[in-house]
């Protein structure tokens, strides 16, 4: 778990900055550009946890 938060985090971050230009964002519009794709990914991960099987300790005693 730990290298997969460190290793997204290694590739968003110098593809945030890279949208976000050399300067710091003069507008609203570009900070939000440079931000979208995060929370797309944040989007995916809540749609992709609906589609886990529960692994819980009911589970197990029910089977």
């Amino acid at each position: 778990m730990n290298f997969l938060v460190f290793g997204t985090t290694g590739i968003m971050s110098p593809l945030v900055s890279a949208l976000m230009g050399k300067t710091a964002p003069e507008t609203m519009e570009q900070f939000h550009t440079a931000f979208l794709p995060l929370v797309i990914g944040i989007g995916i991960a809540i749609v992709l946890g609906f589609c886990l099987k529960e692994t819980g300790w009911k589970v197990r005693k029910a089977s």
